[in-house]
């Protein structure tokens, strides 16, 4: 334990059978593991395993950002139907109760049109 501010290191701990490393990449740690016969209680510190969890973390980092690219879109997608809907409602209020009468008369021909196409 220390203070803020004070320098000090950190150590993670993780297990090669965490769904991040099955998923993106983790078979070859566990190859590389097994040639070298690591141990399972046995810390592994070797640069090349904190290379290979980098490309895991940056195979993650990119997969959810293309996930929320994805949904960012979607999302601009229904803002663009929702101003629509909106202002056709709004324009819907506004109608007299004549030009009420007449749209509801419009789109009934043209609903009653497409069913009998």
């Amino acid at each position: 334990a220390g203070r803020q501010g004070d320098p000090g290191s950190s150590r993670f701990f993780l297990s090669f059978e965490d769904d991040m490393f099955v998923v993106f990449g983790g078979d070859s740690l566990q190859k590389m593991l097994t040639m070298f016969r690591v141990s399972d209680d046995m810390p592994v510190e070797a640069p090349q395993v904190t290379e290979a969890l980098d490309k895991v973390q940056n195979a993650v980092e990119e997969k959810y950002m293309l996930i929320r690219q994805e949904v960012f879109n979607f999302d601009e997608t229904l803002n663009g139907q929702r101003r629509a809907i909106y202002k056709r409602r709004r324009d819907i209020l506004s109608y007299s109760v004549e030009e009420s009468v007449a749209m509801v008369k419009q789109y009934n021909e043209e609903t009653i049109d497409s069913i009998v196409k």
